[in-house]
């Protein structure tokens, strides 16, 4: 699997995770079910290593075995630390766009059920 296309595949599960919790915040369902944010976390995190694996040897880069066990675990450091390396100044974007699309599910939820109980008065 190519770089591209997992990184569509990541962009694809957040799309169906942020219409699920919309859906969920449109019923009345405030707060994400835990089971579903474990889920979330752990496949972003999964498909963010893989990702990063691929990109590593795609660019011929040398890091320690374990450099996609640190992404896993500590993405929200190592991976703006790997995009930098990797990428220069291009890689802060990079950066910006993967917390974007941590965080968008969540945002696009919250914003549903704010909507949602306003119309619904």
């Amino acid at each position: 699997m190519s770089a591209l296309r997992l990184l569509l595949l990541l962009v694809i599960l957040a799309t169906i995770y942020a219409i699920g919790l919309s859906v969920l915040a449109s019923h009345g369902y405030t707060a994400r079910p835990e089971s579903t944010a474990f889920l979330w976390e752990f496949e972003f995190q999964t498909l963010l290593s893989i990702w990063v694996r691929i990109d590593r040897r795609q660019r011929n880069l040398s890091l320690p075995f374990e450099f996609e066990a640190f992404v896993f675990f500590g993405w929200p450091v190592v991976a703006p630390y790997y995009l930098y390396r990797t990428r220069g100044k291009r890689g802060l974007i990079v950066t910006a766009a993967v917390y974007t699309l941590y965080v968008a599910p969540v945002v696009i939820s919250v914003t549903a059920s704010v909507f949602f109980r306003l119309t619904a008065r």
